[in-house]
């Protein structure tokens, strides 16, 4: 039943989308995360391999080296650059498991079909509980960034918070920035396109950040 919906789910937003798809070949990609399963503020798309990634007939909003955002309607679309051989290993690469859902989609401008949904045990734990948990993430400066976001949506208690913080900072510092370039691709990483007006005036803070955890080569 619960692949029954998230098959669903992604078939009435593809339904919404489909209009703005380009003409073109046939193309398979992934939808995934909080867009299957409630009021979605953007719906992330994420090419398959071996299949061009999808074009939208819409205004870009913003590009990056991770993402392009278009200004669909009813909700913009942010097709990221990011990929994995399957639905699975997509979904379970994600950092918070009340996103670890996707649904694999066959389309033309014209037809689309679901071919296959997969989902995490931590996602059923986190549609139960109303409850999300950082599990790890290869952008953990972007995990840590919008935890607070999650947050806010009541997501987390204030002590799964603090929690899912110490994690994500943790694993910062763990990983480090191998130089510049790295760190902006941090900043740029899925799921900020659309919030990067939030770290204007933080250039400061943000150097110094990267400063401290810099590692030399």
């Amino acid at each position: 039943m619960i692949g029954e919906h998230i098959e669903n789910r992604a078939i009435y937003l593809m339904q919404r989308l489909r209009p703005f798809l380009a003409e073109g070949p046939l193309t398979m990609f992934y939808i995934a995360g909080g867009a299957l399963v409630g009021q979605p503020n953007d719906v992330d798309i994420f090419p398959c391999p071996y299949s061009a990634a999808p074009v939208f007939q819409a205004p870009v909003v913003s590009k990056t080296k991770n993402a392009i955002t278009y200004d669909t309607e009813p909700w913009p679309v942010q097709v990221c650059s990011y990929t994995a051989d399957t639905t699975r290993e997509l979904v379970e690469s994600f950092d918070y498991t009340h996103i670890q859902v996707g649904a694999k989609i066959r389309a033309t401008s014209k037809v689309c079909s679901v071919l296959d949904v997969a989902y995490t045990p931590g996602f059923i734990l986190a549609a139960v509980s109303g409850q999300t948990k950082f599990t790890g993430s290869e952008f953990p400066l972007s995990s840590l960034l919008r935890a607070g976001k999650y947050y806010k949506r009541e997501l987390m208690t204030s002590r799964q918070y603090t929690a899912n913080i110490l994690t994500a900072v943790t694993a910062v510092i763990k990983r480090g920035f191998a130089n510049w370039e790295d760190f902006k691709n941090q900043i740029d990483a899925i799921d900020l396109g659309l919030v990067a007006d939030d770290l204007e005036g933080t250039q400061q803070e943000l150097h110094e950040l990267y400063y401290a955890l810099h590692r030399e080569e």
